[in-house]
């Protein structure tokens, strides 16, 4: 690899101005991500255009797994998903988080005293470096995360760190990275409450039922109006939310909005029968945990079960 070279390997690939390829040579560098197909058609995308990103669960069975990068280009918002095996795609996400997080400059709180700096993501945890000095966090460490309109603020048993972004988009990416490094562990001392979203009622009675006899640990809690089911997590300890997209008073993305307002880090999956290129945008864009297509059938619901006992 060249020395700019962060990252190369083959996946299966599939975005603006390419059909799903399969082998192609995905490579990172310090400034864009760039995909050659076997015949040669090549796709530059610079960094300075990516906004969000999620990893995407594998199926029960599968093996491949799924980094759908948000993008924003010609005034569009689009996607590409990378696919390969999980440990490459988790090694690929580290390095793509550090990648696009490199030189963020930021304002880190500890206690009473702020410093500026910068950060930097490792495959350990996150270091901060201000005024000389090095600020380390290991990210199993961190049991609690929260974002502000201008901080990430993360909690440890021993107290807590702030780190106020100079742009909106380093906190996002920042706050994603930590949503989707498995040794963030947080923590959970009761049993967990799934609230259903879908404005069809007996619809969103029906999800919580079967969902109920595929993950049982869980309490589900159904609701036809989105506004309801907000007020209800104001008041109440919600682990996960499940929304259908089509609904006439909030759809699924501006109850995703309106939930990450208030917390950054409660899973959301947004469960919809409508999947276009723009949705999934835009839910990665707003922060979405995960997106599964909608199905009646009994391997829908299992493929719902088992996203929901992976994200909380």
């Amino acid at each position: 690899m060249a020395d700019s070279t962060l990252a190369q390997f083959e996946a299966t690939v599939a975005g603006p101005s390419l059909e799903r390829v399969q082998s192609a040579v995905v490579t990172l560098t310090p400034d864009a991500l760039v995909v050659r197909a076997p015949d040669g058609q090549s796709v530059s995308i610079p960094l300075s255009v990516v906004f969000d990103f999620v990893v995407r669960i594998p199926d029960e069975g599968e093996t491949e797994r799924e980094l759908v990068v948000g993008t924003t280009q010609d005034d569009q918002q689009k996607i590409v998903s990378i696919g390969g095996d999980e440990d490459t795609i988790g090694r690929f996400r580290v390095l793509f988080a550090k990648a696009l997080l490199a030189g963020a400059s930021c304002v880190v709180t500890v206690g009473e005293t702020c410093k500026s700096g910068s950060l930097a993501v490792t495959r350990e945890g996150v270091a901060v470096d201000c005024d000389g000095r090095t600020v380390r966090l290991r990210y199993e460490s961190i049991t609690r995360i929260s974002r502000d309109e201008q901080a990430v603020v993360l909690g440890t048993d021993s107290g807590s760190i702030a780190v106020a972004f100079e742009q909106t988009r380093h906190r996002n990416l920042f706050v994603r990275h930590l949503q989707t490094t498995p040794s963030v562990e947080l923590e959970s001392t009761h049993r967990p409450t799934v609230v259903v979203v879908d404005d069809e009622p007996n619809l969103a009675e029906l999800v919580c039922h079967r969902l109920s006899a595929l993950a049982d640990g869980y309490d589900y809690v159904a609701y036809d109006d989105p506004t309801k089911a907000l007020e209800a997590a104001q008041h109440n300890d919600v682990d996960c939310f499940v929304s259908d997209y089509s609904m006439p008073e909030m759809n699924g993305l501006e109850l995703l909005r309106r939930v990450r307002d208030r917390d950054a880090s409660l899973p959301f999956i947004l469960y919809t029968g409508r999947g276009s290129e723009t949705i999934a945008a835009d839910a990665i864009g707003a922060g979405v945990t995960d997106y599964v297509p909608k199905s009646m059938g009994d391997e829908g619901y299992a493929r719902l079960a088992r996203r929901i006992e992976t994200v909380v």
